[in-house]
């Protein structure tokens, strides 16, 4: 056999070999039952006269009130954003999307009800092992209080705990204010897998991006503050 064969060959090796280790990084990030277990000084929000609490969930532990509530916020926020993105609005394909098997959920909520979640997964994308944020989602009444930063804040830690590579997210081009703050706010650029990256000639024809922050070990995350 040539070296170059034997070289090919040992490459070869090394990516399953990474894969597979992804593969089960993945795996075992779904066996953790309370994700907010890892996180003891994220469980409340307490600034600016907000009082809020914060819970994981997979979907099988979601109670079904939290779930039409969901559902109900994406709609009442999202569906003039896909019909003007030619996606139109398919209520039962949301449901299916909140409702698969893998679907994870962090929930904010005061005294009395929710008022904001992530709906997330951890996946392989190329790949590469991440936690994929599917929804971010805040009712108007809790907006522009660092609620949403404070949720993904949450979100990049789990994936940090939990050995991922990175936090990626979809955004609809025509939803300015969420990329302003998952670019300027958070961190996030443009990943290779997004279309204007990947096929750039047609890049003009897409009506979404894909965003992602690499994780590294965080450094200086002050604990929430209260009043």
């Amino acid at each position: 056999m040539s070296t170059k064969n034997s070289e090919k060959k040992e490459q070869q090796r090394r990516k399953q070999q990474a894969v597979d280790a992804a593969h089960t990084k993945v795996k075992s990030a779904y066996e953790i039952d309370d994700f907010m277990s890892l996180l003891p000084a994220f469980k409340c929000f307490k600034r600016d006269g907000v009082d809020l609490t914060v819970t994981s969930y997979s979907v099988s532990q979601l109670p079904k009130e939290d779930l039409e509530w969901a559902l109900e916020l994406l709609k009442s926020n999202m569906e003039a954003l896909y019909v003007t993105a030619g996606w139109g609005w398919d209520g039962k394909k949301k449901r299916r999307q909140l409702c698969h098997e893998s679907s994870l959920f962090l929930i904010a909520r005061d005294a009395l009800k929710p008022v904001g979640y992530i709906n997330f997964r951890f996946e392989l994308e190329a790949n590469v092992e991440v936690v994929y944020c599917y929804e971010i989602q805040l009712e108007s009444s809790v907006r522009r209080k660092g609620i949403g930063k404070f949720l993904l804040q949450i979100l990049e830690l789990i994936g940090h705990k939990t050995g991922m590579r990175k936090v990626m997210a979809t955004v609809f081009k025509e939803n300015t204010p969420s990329l302003d703050f998952f670019r300027t706010k958070m961190g996030y650029i443009e990943d290779n897998t997004s279309p204007n990256v990947c096929d750039p000639e047609n890049a003009d024809t897409c009506t979404y991006v894909i965003l992602s922050k690499l994780l590294i070990k965080p450094r200086g995350i002050n604990c929430p503050p209260e009043n």
